[in-house]
């Protein structure tokens, strides 16, 4: 084989080497987050040794880029230093850290047969692929800047729908460590809105967020994939900001985007998020038609037994609606009197369509505050969202400050 076919195997497998091992440490980073890591922020010594060695052995696959031989010497270190912990069994080379420890090994074995001298005509061959490689790289990151900056802005106009239809925490009656965790919530999703001016910012903010959600909060990713989305687009953004810093690379023409799609995408995205606002904000949303019970609805709906059947749950106060065929609703909650209650649709076509919230809901106020389970205060208007399935409204009856489940049936 001519040493200019020597040296293009050589770059090849130097470029599969560092590709390789940053698919591996990202797909390991991303099984962490899967998980609940407070365990490994413990006070032993073991457990900070093992948060070492771990990020080593995933960080050097990362550092390759920059240097494949502390790359791979660093991750064969952590590798090392893992092993060596005392009443620690490491999974050995037939587990999954087999890989990390294979491309750690892949990268210092391309350091070593690094040719001395490299041929003119492959050195041109290894420049011109490079070139297309960066300017590939370069052009991505453009448009990841655009995907995170608009799906960004969408998650976060989300959460602000949800706040303000729910209503926000009470403040001032949460705990240091709620507090915190609500403040967490909306690093992770209104951080990303900083990346139309910060690019860098709108990346830190939200993982710092999510740092704390998972690490200190012990919240599981497992639990609440909704928190990835808010997570991934603020690491999209920090990776597109460090990408994009970096400069153009000479000759690279830029890209001119037809304004024609641009608008079309622009009033697309729009009329999504009206479509999502009235879906959240509106009691009962645009689009939905006027309620008539029907037959099978009309008449006095009972809680039905929480725990033991032919008895009320001694957990939540009695609750009664009778649904009247006009729509109107009467009824007590616990020995409160239900003033004003109706029932409408809950959602229109686009609710239903994107699986969210309950086909109805009956909404009134109660004349005098009822207390439920744990001391809980019930008063003032109330929302009860209601499936009807199998004979049954299944459901819950919200509150400002509080809300229990509910079962009814007719009576």
């Amino acid at each position: 084989m001519s040493t200019s076919a020597l040296y293009r195997a050589w770059a090849a497998g130097r470029l599969m080497a560092r590709t390789a091992g940053t698919v591996v440490a990202l797909v390991f980073i991303a099984s962490a987050m899967s998980q609940d890591g407070s365990h490994l922020f413990g006070t032993n010594l073991r457990d900070s040794v093992f948060l070492v060695s771990l990020a080593m052995l995933l960080g050097g696959l990362l550092l390759a880029w920059k240097s494949q031989l502390w790359g791979g010497a660093v991750s064969l270190g952590g590798f090392v230093l893992m092993a060596a912990m005392g009443g620690w069994r490491p999974p050995g080379l037939s587990g999954l850290f087999l890989w990390p420890v294979a491309m750690a090994v892949l990268n210092l074995a391309s350091w070593w047969t690094q040719p001395l001298e490299a041929p003119e005509d492959a050195l041109a061959w290894t420049e011109a692929w490079s070139g297309r490689l960066h300017t590939a790289i370069y052009r991505a990151a453009l448009v990841g800047r655009w995907v995170a900056r608009i799906a960004g802005t969408l998650v976060a106009l989300f959460f602000l729908a949800f706040v303000a239809g729910e209503g926000p925490p009470p403040v001032s009656r949460l705990s240091f460590q709620e507090d915190l965790i609500f403040l967490a919530m909306g690093a992770l999703f209104l951080g990303l809105l900083l990346a139309w001016k910060w690019p860098f910012w709108g990346g830190v903010i939200p993982l710092a967020g999510f740092a704390y959600l998972i690490l200190s909060a012990h919240i599981a990713v497992s639990l609440n994939p909704q928190l990835l989305a808010p997570a991934g687009m603020g690491a999209l953004n920090l990776v597109c900001w460090w990408r994009i810093r970096a400069g153009r690379r000479e000759g690279l023409t830029a890209w001119r985007v037809p304004r024609t799609p641009l608008i079309a995408v622009g009033v697309a995205a729009a009329a999504f998020v009206a479509l999502c606002a009235n879906e959240i904000f509106g009691n009962p949303p645009l689009m939905t038609p006027p309620f008539r019970p029907t037959a099978a609805m009309v008449g006095e709906w009972r809680a039905k037994p929480a725990w033991l059947p032919g008895q009320v749950s001694a957990e939540e106060p009695e609750t009664v609606f009778v649904i009247n065929a006009d729509g109107s609703v009467t009824g007590h909650v616990g020995d409160a009197a239900v003033i004003g209650g109706r029932m409408a649709y809950n959602r229109s076509w686009f609710g239903k369509l994107m699986h969210w919230r309950d086909d109805y809901a009956i909404r009134g106020k109660l004349d005098h505050a009822v207390v439920g389970s744990g001391l809980t205060e019930y008063s003032g208007e109330f929302a009860a969202p209601l499936t009807m399935k199998g004979g049954e409204l299944s459901g819950g009856v919200n509150f400002r400050y509080g809300r229990f489940p509910v079962r009814l049936e007719k009576e």
